[in-house]
């Protein structure tokens, strides 16, 4: 079913302003940001990986992907970056 999902998000291609989530302006495939904003701002996610930033201030974060992952990486890295300013 989760495959299924994915193909469902990937199909919804056209561009969605994402700045509700971001803080700032910025378009992506709407597919992409509703896969993004289920994942990232999942609790079980953010919870485990914010203070793991904290713990580690100054290391640098890698988001990875392939194909939608590669997408979320792109989308992740942004929000964490400025976001992550607010990381005690």
């Amino acid at each position: 079913m989760e495959d299924l999902n994915n193909w469902y998000n990937n199909l919804q291609a056209y561009l969605t302003d994402f700045s509700e989530y971001m803080g700032y302006h910025g378009y992506a495939c709407k597919g992409f940001v509703k896969a993004f904003t289920n994942f990232m701002l999942n609790p079980d996610i953010w919870n485990p990986l914010r203070p793991a930033m904290a713990n580690n201030a100054g290391l640098p974060v890698y988001f990875v992907g392939h194909s939608l992952g590669g997408a979320m990486a792109e989308l992740c890295a942004i929000w964490v970056k400025q976001y992550a300013k607010s990381i005690d």
